[in-house]
């Protein structure tokens, strides 16, 4: 059976300062509100707990906390139209996060900025807005800043445990995509144009300065599938067509010790669905929080079967597309 291998292989800065971003001195802040167009978390709790939200509920989720606030722009918008090699683009946000951060790619937790940029996550205590500008225009200032850690996607590669060749392109190695689940056609109704149905598998890891847990901060790592529509104008760009969407795939995500047999934990992938909607279905594959093992040596090994159908609503029947495998991954 092929398997992907999810390569925890992220080098992590040691803090000198250690801010627990769960503190606050008001019971009376408000858990959620947005400032200077940042949104802003009472607390680490809050956080979890949105997160958690998005997780259990997907893009749906997402929508709702859209409507929500109504005024803020994120940066899931801004990318919509942004070019393919935005610096923002680099660290494979999930969707959670794309509706979380502003454009500039910031949010705020407590009184502790946390902003993506150069390929880190800077932690900017006591709300403090001259350090990060600093940290934006001194290049030899934000190398130096002790309050920073890699953050983003693990890459992705292949393994197969038999001698047969791995004959499926996999795609997205740097961004921590496997997205080789691909169908491009002509679409006839509503529209006329190319289209492509994309199934894919991203990979997500993030750390927090919480003054607690391995060296000073707590991680998570996220596995998930996203079914996707997409147009052809200058690039490939997300499509609004409503489709009908149906899935069923099952299989495993093992925490492993890297070059071992041994794994640490694990987490079964039994999720199916059918859905009609106008974007991207998003299903949680796998979840690892706080693990008492540091992440370093540690990697995701992943085994997925089943099917996934797509179909445009009211294109033509030769374009729909049933995609199966043993594994698709």
């Amino acid at each position: 059976m092929k398997k992907i291998i999810l390569i925890l292989a992220i080098p992590f800065a040691l803090f000198s300062c250690r801010k627990d971003v769960n503190s606050t001195n008001s019971e009376n802040i408000p858990e959620l509100q947005v400032q200077n167009n940042r949104m802003v978390f009472r607390d680490l709790a809050t956080l979890d707990h949105k997160i958690a939200e998005f997780d259990k509920n997907g893009m749906q989720a997402s929508m709702e906390f859209k409507k929500q606030f109504p005024g803020f722009k994120n940066l899931g918008e801004l990318l919509e139209n942004a070019a393919e090699n935005h610096e923002l683009r680099k660290f494979g946000f999930p969707h959670y996060m794309l509706s979380i951060l502003n454009e500039s790619g910031e949010f705020q937790v407590g009184d502790t900025i946390v902003a993506y940029l150069k390929g880190y996550k800077y932690y900017i205590p006591g709300n403090d807005e001259a350090i990060l500008n600093r940290i934006r225009t001194d290049g030899s200032f934000a190398e130096s800043y002790s309050l920073r850690a890699k953050a983003g996607v693990m890459p992705v590669t292949l393994r197969s445990t038999s001698q047969e060749a791995v004959s499926s392109v996999n795609l997205g190695l740097s961004s921590g995509v496997d997205a080789r689940h691909q169908l491009q056609f002509w679409a006839q109704a509503p529209a006329a144009g190319w289209r492509k149905y994309v199934h894919e598998i991203q990979s997500y890891y993030d750390n927090w300065v919480n003054g607690a847990g391995c060296n000073g901060y707590v991680w998570r790592s996220r596995l998930y599938l996203r079914m996707k529509l997409e147009w052809k104008g200058s690039d490939w760009q997300p499509a609004g067509e409503t489709r009908n969407i149906n899935y069923s795939v099952g299989g495993a995500v093992n925490l492993m010790i890297s070059g071992t047999s041994t794994a640490v934990d694990t987490y079964i992938i039994n999720s199916s669905g059918n859905v009609t909607q106008n974007y991207d279905q998003v299903v949680l594959l796998g979840m690892f929080d706080n693990q008492t093992r540091c992440p370093q040596g540690l990697n995701l090994r992943v085994s997925i079967s089943g099917s996934i159908y797509q179909h445009i609503v009211g294109d033509a029947q030769v374009n729909e597309w049933n995609n199966t495998g043993n594994p698709l991954w």
